[in-house]
């Protein structure tokens, strides 16, 4: 629960703004859930801030509402904040929709984020940072360490599985993008029958290759991952952060979603909050519209990442693995 609504009853609350981010508000906080307040009514910003005050102090008169939910990144809404504010002495609670999504559904509405938030909110996040980076990467060094040794036991195993499949290599090497848009190169056990590298791309984005019988297995549990552990002790990735991707794929969608290269500011990751809470997750094929909802979740850990976070993550990545779900 948003943690200003500790009321004993639904307060009359109106909300202000448009776009998909607005009407998912709407809906979640009307659809029966009890958050504390009850939207009476919709107001979409006018053409001009005189009419979108106007509407607005109607509205309120006419609902007696005691809280407004805005998105304060509205031109039109930011030009009224002189009158939002002057509510204020009226009782009124004016809330930053931004904020309200963030708590909501744990991550950010792309459509209020602009230049100005991303400075606001991506330049603290990864700077000055240092006691956090360092501890980090201690913990980046210790884990990767245990667990990698424990999992050279299974190295022999996967050899021999992947070799009486269909006798193809072991291991696939990729490009993937790092911190600051800076290419790395990962190494996975082999799921698929080749390795295509990215190259699907100029077959309208998806790939001729199949995953191999011991592939299935190997991704379901995740094992095609643990070559990546050399990477992390190497400094190139992190186990938490967003996953890296593919060359070919980062300049479709930078081109495609705006901000997209935010989620380079930091190393990516082994698993991270997107691996958690987005379920869409594309995979060897261009997905644009699944991708920019995964950024919302990659911009919540930019923006949010401690070490909190990060042991969330870490428990969070264990128990789907334990239940079999994945991630």
């Amino acid at each position: 629960m948003f943690p200003v609504f500790n009321f004993t009853k639904s307060q009359p609350a109106i909300i202000v703004g448009t776009g998909d981010d607005m009407q998912d508000i709407y809906e979640e906080i009307n659809g029966g859930t009890n958050y504390g307040i009850l939207f009476k009514e919709r107001i979409s910003p006018q053409f001009s801030v005189d009419s979108t005050v106007t509407a607005i102090a109607e509205s309120v008169k006419r609902n007696q509402a005691s809280i407004i939910v805005a998105d304060l990144h509205n031109p039109i809404v930011e030009s009224a904040m002189p009158f939002l504010y002057s509510l204020v002495f009226s009782g009124v609670q004016i809330i930053d929709a931004g904020r309200l999504y963030e708590a909501i559904f744990d991550r950010i509405p792309l459509s209020m984020v602009k230049e100005r938030w991303l400075i606001l909110n991506t330049s603290s996040a990864v700077g000055s940072r240092r006691a956090y980076d360092l501890l980090k990467r201690v913990m980046d060094i210790v884990v990767a360490s245990i667990i990698g040794i424990i999992s050279l036991v299974l190295y022999p195993l996967i050899y021999l599985a992947i070799k009486i499949d269909d006798g193809g290599p072991i291991f696939i090497s990729q490009e993937r993008i790092g911190k600051n848009g800076k290419p790395i190169r990962i190494a996975k056990f082999r799921s698929m029958t080749a390795n295509d590298g990215g190259s699907y791309m100029s077959n309208g984005g998806r790939t001729e290759l199949s995953v191999t019988r011991v592939g299935e297995f190997i991704r379901f549990t995740r094992i095609d991952e643990l070559p990546q552990l050399w990477s992390v002790l190497k400094g190139e990735q992190s186990l938490i952060g967003p996953r890296p991707e593919l060359p070919a794929l980062v300049a479709v969608y930078q081109k495609e979603i705006p901000y997209y290269n935010t989620r380079h500011l930091i190393k990516p990751g082994l698993s991270g909050w997107a691996q958690i809470y987005h379920r869409a997750h594309p995979h060897h094929a261009v997905a644009v519209l699944d991708t920019r909802d995964k950024l919302s979740y990659d911009l919540y850990y930019v923006k949010n990442r401690s070490l909190t976070l990060d042991i969330r993550i870490a428990f969070q990545t264990i128990k789907s693995l334990l239940s079999r779900q994945g991630v």
